[in-house]
């Protein structure tokens, strides 16, 4: 929409929705549509020149201070206004910049709300390291990933023939270029590492793997199922599930397939008249299918994280995560001080009684079995066999069923992982070790006296005998004992 003073419009997200519902309140004959459009040219006196929205790739600072760049450059920007409109402006690249060759992809996958946002800024505290944050504008003008707005028909994973995906292929790898070159200039004896993070990817691990020929990277954060569902009903945004719940329609596909839930909990993912227990119960089945894509998907380019475990010791966590993407280990600097600075475990807390009817209703579904096998970031073993039925087939079937069954026989126990203060661990060894020292000085304190009570013992009995010794000579008159 073109204000009437020639001024940029305002890219909040409150000024894209009345943007949105200017045109018809105007074609309407509504009084507020002039109040509308005024109060948009007030706010649009206070917009730069060169937003995000217009298409253009900008260097801009954003809320992420420690950074250089928004990584928020390819989201689109606002997201209100893609949401309402389903329109995403293509790319503009400025024309001084030139791409570099040294870039290598790791994509952070998993569930929406299992805190990959967070992860994904920790790890953009290395030098190294671009942090692109959903970036649809990169992938939307090549692909029907589009689940999100009014005019979203697009699928989680489209089936891309051989000739599209080598041009896709060749797209994607000048986009990653062009962006390090333009968001990173300052890193330049080093390759850089583009990290993204979109958590709808973990339906595309094996499009990806395609597409960069096995040479990209996974990181599949995983949170506690329950912690996932309560923070999907939280998190007021209605196009979560798209604003036609599109994405939830596909999801919904996927359950039929994979689980066995029961008619009561269908109808609740379909109650508009009980939003958290029907968004809690969404996230279950979101989070259900995005651990059952991952687990389908794991291979020796996937790392598994746990969100617990990064909470609880982040040095451990980000040391994994150095010997899995990089060659040599980088520089920290302050990424172990501000991720336990940021990172917070939250208390556990006992279940409402909505979710409680919600878990009820789950059982026998499958993904009880799921929850189940969740204990605090360490889970059971799940091993997925994949077989071909022809006759070319037949030895791979054979040797895959044989290792199945010997698999199956592998007894795993899950266990939960305790924290404990370093400082009660300390103070438990420094009273371990006074106690063995203790220990050991009786001992050998005993042992000694032992060893002068048998020498004593021992020159006693010498002593008597040579008392009572009696000498013998060959003549009587020689005895001592005769007199």
């Amino acid at each position: 929409m073109a204000l009437g003073d020639g001024l940029p419009e305002c890219t909040c997200d409150e000024c894209a929705r009345k943007a949105a519902l200017l045109p018809a309140l105007q074609l309407a004959g509504v009084p507020l549509a002039a109040e509308l459009e005024k109060d948009l040219q007030r706010h649009a006196q206070r917009v730069r020149l060169g937003s995000a929205a217009s298409g253009g790739v900008q260097r801009s600072v954003g809320t992420r201070k420690w950074l250089s760049y928004d990584p928020d450059v390819f989201l689109p920007t606002p997201f209100d206004a893609f949401v309402l409109s389903g329109h995403c402006p293509k790319i503009q690249w400025p024309q001084h910049e030139h791409s570099r060759k040294d870039v290598s992809i790791c994509y952070i996958v998993g569930c929406g709300r299992s805190g990959s946002t967070i992860f994904a800024e920790i790890l953009s505290h290395y030098r190294s390291v671009l942090f692109l944050n959903e970036p649809r504008q990169l992938w939307l003008e090549h692909l029907p990933l589009d689940v999100w707005s009014t005019q979203g028909q697009g699928v989680l994973c489209p089936e891309v023939g051989p000739r599209d995906l080598l041009q896709l292929a060749d797209a994607m790898r000048s986009s990653y270029s062009r962006a390090a070159e333009l968001l990173l200039p300052e890193v330049e004896t080093q390759p850089v590492t583009v990290l993204e993070k979109l958590p709808e990817h973990v339906f595309r691990v094996a499009l990806l793997r395609r597409l960069w020929g096995g040479t990209a990277r996974f990181i599949f954060l995983r949170r506690d199922g329950l912690a996932v569902a309560r923070s999907v009903a939280r998190f007021v945004q209605a196009a979560w599930y798209g604003a036609r719940d599109e994405k939830w329609r596909q999801l919904k596909d996927q359950l039929s397939k994979f689980f066995t839930p029961s008619g009561e909990f269908l109808a609740v993912l379909e109650a508009p008249t009980e939003p958290r227990k029907l968004l809690f119960a969404r996230g279950l089945v979101e989070w259900a299918l995005s651990v059952r894509a991952a687990a389908e998907a794991a291979g020796s380019d996937m790392l598994e994280i746990s969100y617990e475990e990064l909470t609880r010791d982040p040095s451990a966590v980000l040391e994994q995560v150095e010997a899995f993407l990089f060659a040599s280990p980088p520089e920290r600097g302050d990424v172990d001080t501000w991720a336990r600075q940021t990172l917070r475990r939250e208390p556990e807390a006992g279940l409402a009684t909505a979710e409680l009817e919600v878990l009820e209703l789950l059982k026998g579904s499958g993904i009880d079995t799921f929850l189940a096998e969740e204990k605090d970031g360490v889970c059971l073993v799940r091993l997925v066999a994949t077989l071909k039925p022809c006759d070319q087939a037949l030895p791979e079937t054979i040797s895959t069923c044989r290792f199945a069954q010997r698999v199956a026989n592998v007894q795993t126990f899950a266990r939960v992982n305790e924290q404990q203060d370093p400082q009660l661990v300390i103070s438990q060894l420094r009273q371990e070790n006074s106690q063995l020292r203790a220990a050991l000085g009786a001992s050998e304190h005993a042992e000694a006296g032992g060893k002068r009570w048998e020498t004593d013992r021992f020159n006693g009995f010498e002593h008597g005998i040579a008392a009572k010794k009696t000498v013998y000579h060959p003549f009587p008159s020689q005895n001592n004992n005769c007199g």
